[in-house]
């Protein structure tokens, strides 16, 4: 600014208009270069976020967010980044971020967009545990146009639906979620999915007893051969549940659980408990203390009332009384503590509804009462004209 105001000074008035008429153009290039910049660092890291997440959100972070000249490049900044670390297993349970992009699209016609910034707001409440909150967003997500929206995403709609049916113990919403998510997994191609989604539905048929409807289910599955590691497991998983609630023999139990054990890639990846449950029913008690002892060393939550269930059984049958006493009164301490929380999830479902429908009434009464009012303004105005 000083060396201009000096040109000013010495240079003749023609000269100083050039000078500042290019000082002008510098200044609109580089705001124009760096606008450009910015948006060639969305577009790359945008088209590499499904393959390498972890390289979307290094260029993102690379990104200087002084550098953003609008509303829109900051709303797909914040958008983009919240996926790139729900992508990267980055559980984020502050809304801020995805906010700035939920209050910015809801307003504007980009579909795919809009959809993305309430289905990842709605994760990071789920990270937070507010599945009330989860599930608002996930209904807004729903209610965009579908024909805008990818059957890939749809089918990631209906599956973060499917876990907060599940979290709240209903078995049916449940199931209706799976069913979505499989149709738009079958629609997109994406078979992993597809058939996770069935082996899905066919765990909750196990819970709920429907072997008819579970063998439909495995039967779908046995039709794809190239399963992925994951869904493999799974299936085996399934399966050896399966064998131990139709009392299978001895010897049925012993090779399904030996198919899942060595199948495993990493003694993490298995369901110790299930093992336990099948050692216990062949009478292995040492090796059900065992693979107790192994769901405790992999991770395993020691607050889990159905580890202290089968802990219990496995010291009444090696005949240690007063542990297997103490650990079945931790067990119904935990379980009763386990059905508070189911009861107040669902009075403030409940509530929730309860709340929706006196605010619909309240507006109904309103909006009548207003009518009635204007009928009456009316009629009155027709009198006095008369």
């Amino acid at each position: 600014m000083f060396f201009v105001l000096y040109l000013g000074i010495i240079l003749p008035y023609r000269t100083m208009k050039n000078v500042l008429t290019v000082s002008i153009l510098i200044s609109v290039l580089t705001f124009c270069g760096r606008n450009q910049a910015v948006d060639e660092s969305l577009d790359r890291a945008e088209s590499c976020m499904s393959a390498s997440p972890d390289s979307a959100l290094a260029i993102l972070e690379s990104i200087d967010s002084i550098h953003f000249d609008s509303r829109s490049q900051n709303a797909r900044y914040a958008l983009l980044k919240s996926i790139a670390l729900d992508k990267n297993y980055i559980d984020r349970t502050d809304d801020s971020l995805v906010n700035i992009a939920v209050n910015y699209y809801r307003h504007r016609r980009n579909a795919p967009y809009k959809f993305k910034s309430y289905y990842y707001q709605a994760r990071i409440y789920q990270n937070a545990g507010l599945m009330d909150k989860a599930m608002e967003s996930l209904f807004c997500a729903e209610h965009i146009r579908s024909n805008k929206v990818s059957a890939e995403d749809l089918a990631r709609l209906y599956f973060a639906k499917a876990q907060i049916y599940f979290s709240r113990f209903d078995l049916s919403g449940e199931l209706d979620e799976l069913r979505e998510a499989a149709k738009y997994s079958e629609i997109s191609g994406n078979d992993n999915n597809y058939v996770s989604a069935t082996l899905s539905q066919a765990n909750t048929y196990l819970i709920l007893r429907d072997y008819h409807k579970l063998d439909s289910c495995l039967t779908i599955v046995n039709q794809h051969t190239d399963l992925s590691y994951q869904n493999h497991l799974k299936m085996l998983d399934i399966k050896l549940l399966y064998s131990l609630n139709v009392d299978s023999s001895v010897e049925a139990l012993k090779a399904d659980c030996e198919r899942y054990i060595n199948y495993a890639q990493s003694e993490s990846d298995l369901d110790w408990k299930i093992i336990a449950q099948v050692y216990i029913k062949i009478g292995e008690t040492e090796l059900s203390r065992d693979a107790l002892c192994r769901y405790i060393q992999n991770g395993g939550d020691i607050n889990d009332e159905a580890y202290y269930y089968l802990l219990a059984s496995v010291q009444k049958s090696q005949e240690e009384y007063v542990n297997a006493y103490e650990s079945i009164i931790r067990y119904a301490k935990l379980s009763d503590s386990l059905d508070l929380v189911k009861i107040n999830q669902e009075v403030k479902s409940v509530k929730n509804n309860y709340e929706n429908n006196i605010t619909i009434i309240k507006q109904r009464i309103l909006f009548v009462t207003i009518v009635i009012i204007l009928i009456i303004v009316i009629l009155l105005c027709l009198f006095i004209y008369q």
